[in-house]
């Protein structure tokens, strides 16, 4: 379960890719990785202070605060699904 951490760990050097690519990547190994909400919490902890520009993590880390911790990789999944299908929507 930490490799949630490491990976947070390594996207946040990414100096490159813009705030939707690294959120997309998170998002991804979040839901895949069925997190407890400590490790969650502490991998946008991460995330945020690499990137403190970067608004959507935090909007994301407080939605995903709001949910059970059993069901952080199943809404971790639900945002990437609207995040990938909202420029469809527009």
């Amino acid at each position: 379960m930490d490799n949630i951490i490491k990976y947070s760990e390594k996207i946040a050097k990414d100096r490159y890719s813009g705030s939707s690519e690294i959120i997309r990547k998170f998002l991804q190994k979040l839901s895949e990785c069925n997190p407890t909400r400590e490790q969650m919490c502490k991998s946008f902890d991460i995330l945020i202070d690499a990137h403190p520009d970067m608004t959507i993590f935090k909007s994301i880390y407080k939605i995903l605060c709001n949910v059970p911790e059993d069901g952080i990789s199943t809404a971790s999944q639900e945002i990437l699904n609207s995040l990938e299908f909202a420029p469809v929507k527009i």
